[in-house]
């Protein structure tokens, strides 16, 4: 008779409140970086701008 040795269900429950709490503080991350961002593009839009305008 062969024993089961490994049953992936044992491990569901760990796997799913583990992914939650990877989803969830992902999430946090990418809304908390938001304004970074935007700041981000924005210095760099002014930069080439300024820069475009040094070679005109």
């Amino acid at each position: 008779m062969i024993q089961k040795l490994f049953d992936l269900e044992d491990y569901a429950g760990t796997y799913r409140e583990t992914r939650n709490a990877y989803l969830k503080a992902a999430n946090q991350l990418k809304l908390a970086t938001g304004p970074y961002k935007a700041a981000r593009d924005a210095y760099v839009a002014a930069t080439a701008t300024y820069t475009k305008s040094l070679y005109e």
